[in-house]
Formats: C-alpha cells, sequence, structure tokens
C-alpha cells in the first residue's frame, strides 16, 4: 500500500506421497513402538493465508492468519495397544483434515533497547470433527534486550531475557493425553573486550532459569515420565587472532 503497510494473499495447493517409514515401519523408536501403512495414498492440500505487515523505522506489526484443507492426511497417531515390553504402540493413518491458525507478532528497537513478542495459534482437526494428535500448545513468547556501546572493558555489552508461555493443550486426540499450561525464563548476557592485543568475546546464557518442571506437548519422552530440560548454564567464549 505504502512504505509502512503492506498486505499479502497467498493460494496454494501441493501433494506428498508418504515416505517409506510412514509405509514400512515395524519397530522401536525412542520410547514409541511405531508401525507403518502400506495402503496409504498421496496427500493433497489446499492453503490460503493472508498477511498484514506494519513496519515503521523502530516498530513492526506482523498478523498471519492461515487455513490448511488437506485430503488424506498422513499423521502418526497413538493407540491404545502396547508391546509385550510396556511400549505404547503408535500406528501411521490418514485422514481428511483442517488444519488452521496464525500467528501475531511485533517489535520495538532503538539504539539501547529491543524488544519483542509472538502468539502463535493452531488448530487441527479430522474430517469427523475429532481433534488431530501432535497439534503443539499455542504458545505466547517475549523478549527483552538491553544494549550499551560501553560499560568499564567490555564493549557491546547486552542483558536479554525472554519467556515462553505456552498455555494448556485440553483437546488431545484420542489415547493422547492433555498437557498442562508452563511457563519458562531464560536470560543471557555477553559482550566483548580485549586482552593482550586479542578481541574476545563471551556469551553467558541460563535457559529455564527458575528450573521449571514442565513437558512439552510434542515431548517424545512424556508418555515416559520424563521432563523438558531443567535449568541449564552454558558459556560461550570466541577469540579473534
Amino acid at each position: 500500500i505504502n512504505d509502512i503497510w503492506l498486505l499479502r494473499l497467498n493460494l496454494a495447493s501441493a501433494f506428498r506421497p508418504p515416505n517409506l517409514a510412514e509405509l514400512t515401519q515395524n519397530g522401536l523408536h525412542g520410547t514409541r513402538y511405531e508401525i507403518g501403512n502400506p495402503d496409504m495414498i498421496s496427500q493433497r492440500n489446499y492453503e490460503s493465508d493472508f498477511a498484514i505487515h506494519f513496519h515503521s523505522n523502530n516498530f513492526a506489526l506482523d498478523v498471519s492468519p492461515f487455513y490448511n484443507r488437506i485430503n488424506n492426511y498422513i499423521f502418526l497417531s497413538p493407540s491404545n495397544d502396547f508391546t509385550l515390553e510396556g511400549y505404547r504402540i503408535y500406528r501411521y493413518d490418514q485422514t481428511n483434515a483442517t488444519i488452521y491458525g496464525g500467528e501475531v507478532s511485533g517489535n520495538y528497537a532503538n539504539t539501547y533497547l529491543k524488544t519483542g513478542f509472538s502468539y502463535s495459534y493452531l488448530v487441527g482437526k479430522q474430517e469427523d470433527n475429532s481433534w488431530l494428535p501432535f497439534i503443539p500448545q499455542n504458545k505466547l513468547r517475549g523478549n527483552i534486550r538491553l544494549l550499551a556501546k560501553k560499560f568499564w572493558v567490555f564493549t557491546n555489552p547486552f542483558l536479554q531475557t525472554s519467556t515462553v508461555l505456552a498455555l494448556s493443550q485440553n483437546h488431545p486426540s484420542i489415547f493422547e493425553t492433555p498437557t498442562e499450561k508452563y511457563n519458562i525464563w531464560n536470560i543471557s548476557a555477553g559482550s566483548s573486550f580485549n586482552a593482550a592485543k586479542t578481541k574476545f568475546n563471551w556469551v553467558l546464557t541460563i535457559n529455564n532459569l527458575l528450573n521449571t518442571t514442565y513437558y512439552d506437548h510434542l515431548s517424545t519422552l512424556k508418555d515416559s515420565g520424563f521432563y523438558n530440560m531443567g535449568r541449564n548454564i552454558s558459556i560461550a567464549i570466541s577469540i579473534n587472532f
């Protein structure tokens, strides 16, 4: 429309044949016993999406909804059957399905501050209006990054905090369990400095700062009772010769 506003519309169609694993799988993979389906045929989708973008010098806002109709959608689904060793059996299957949702995101930046957020929303349903398996939780993400040109002996120092708020997934498919909401906080800091005529860069990162105990809905270890990663601290140092 002009230098600030942009509208975008996409219409698309594509097909995908089942791969070898989806057709012939018959064995343990991690904590899942997966069984393929040799009778599956190619899936075909019809997709449309619409986006509104507002971009100024310091601020951007994007809104992007989409709608995807998929005929003979191929997916992996849990069952109520178990192997003799106690592993749940997952089977590949296909059905007509609809997947729709969208994302809203924005960011603001100046010399000393960068901040942004995004919210993703997703719904997946089979043709009989039952829920598809392995549809991720709706998530809100945010971050704030403070910047400076110089602090003491450090150049270009930064301090950043970010968060992920995953809402409850209360619409599992049959034989799939719901997943409670969780909130994860991360923090990182870094800069450059010179020593002995050599430039050093360092970044300290702490993910899951509060050591929150949680499952993600797409975790392959959830059925076995293993939580996602707890507090994780890492430091990276690079040297410019």
